[in-house]
Formats: structure tokens, C-alpha cells, sequence
């Protein structure tokens, strides 16, 4: 599903999410004569690097919710080492930064921990993998976290919430008619993605 203005512009039904599905609606939404003025995306691996190909020109924002998400999954909510509980801190606020505060504040985190990010197992792996990752995601994502700070004047959504909360929106309502047959719900879920729709 594709949003713009808390509108829904294109959907259609898949059986998985893959970089190619997701370049063929696209691509379907070039011939339709779409322009972007920016997009925001969920992370999905590849996503990326399509879109900086093909839409090199398009601004690119990465969604803020999927990135404290990721801190989360790393490091739990209650994180339990003072580099996890730093880091914690450092992504429930981490639209008071920019790019290049980020940055400083990693290094920062980084140096006063490297002997800790350091230790390894007995088998010579690292100890701390998942603070590691969170660390690297958030190296990985700076330079697209604070793309609509950069933009103003676009008023970029910081997050996909948009399409998020609306699937939330249907699949409450499906919970209501549980005992659809699969044919049925697809029809119901259509009709709620229609109601929703550009031109509709």
C-alpha cells in the first residue's frame, strides 16, 4: 500500500514483500504519472538502495518509529548494561538531534564504551551483539533520520505511520468478522482500502 496526504494512492494484494514487488508498483505508479516530492520508508532491505538508483533526486526520509523499534529489539525496554541504558536514551529522544549531532553523540557513546563493545566469548565471538547492532543501525540510518529537518518546506512525515495505522484500522475491523471466508475478507478489505482511495 501506498500513502500521500493520509490518502491511500495504489495497493494491491501480494504474497510477500519483496524489493521486486515493491519496484513493480513503483513502476506502476511512474505510469500513472506520480512524482514525489519525498518518500519515507519502513527500512526494508534493498528498499534503499532502489530508490536512491531511481529517485535519485527525491529526498529520502527513514521512518523514525521503525528505528526506535529496532533500538527496542536490540536492547529491550529495560535495558540492562549502562551502554544499552545510553543508548536507550539516545533513541526515545532522538528527534532532538541531526545527522551530525547523532554522529557525535555514537562516537561519543562509543569511545567511553569501546573496551565493553570489545569483549569477546570463548569462542572469540562478540559479547554484546545486539548493542553492537543497535549501534550500527543507527550509524547506518543517521544520514535519513533528519532528511525532513533538512527539507522543511516539504512537511515530510517523519514515520510510516500512515500506512501502519491504517492496516491497524482493518484488521481491527476483520477482528470483528472473524468467521469470513477468505474470499469475503479480501472483498472487505478492498472495500475499506476503496473507501480510502484518491478520486473516491
Amino acid at each position: 500500500m501506498f500513502r500521500a496526504d493520509g490518502k491511500t494512492i495504489h495497493y494491491n494484494k501480494i504474497t510477500y514483500e519483496s524489493i521486486d514487488t515493491i519496484a513493480a508498483n513503483l513502476r506502476h505508479l511512474d505510469r500513472l504519472g506520480y512524482e514525489y516530492k519525498s518518500i519515507t520508508i519502513d527500512g526494508r532491505k534493498g528498499v534503499l538502495a532502489y530508490l536512491k538508483v531511481h529517485y535519485p533526486n527525491v529526498p529520502i526520509q527513514y521512518c523514525m518509529f521503525h528505528q526506535k523499534q529496532t533500538i527496542r529489539q536490540c536492547l529491550t525496554n529495560n535495558p540492562k548494561t549502562p551502554c544499552g541504558q545510553e543508548l536507550k536514551d539516545i533513541a526515545n529522544h532522538l528527534k532532538d538531534y541531526d545527522t551530525d549531532s547523532l554522529l557525535v553523540r555514537l562516537n561519543e557513546l562509543k569511545q567511553q564504551y569501546r573496551d565493553f563493545l570489545k569483549e569477546r566469548n570463548e569462542e572469540g565471538r562478540y559479547m554484546h551483539r545486539r548493542v553492537r547492532r543497535a549501534i550500527r543501525s543507527l550509524y547506518t540510518n543517521a544520514p535519513y533520520l533528519y532528511t525532513y529537518k533538512r527539507y522543511p518546506e516539504l512537511e515530510m512525515p517523519t514515520t510510516t505511520n500512515s500506512c501502519d495505522g491504517y492496516f491497524s484500522h482493518i484488521k481491527t475491523k476483520l477482528r470483528v468478522h472473524s468467521g469470513l471466508t477468505a474470499k469475503h475478507r479480501d472483498k472487505l478489505i478492498e472495500f475499506m482500502l476503496n473507501i480510502n482511495f484518491f478520486g473516491n
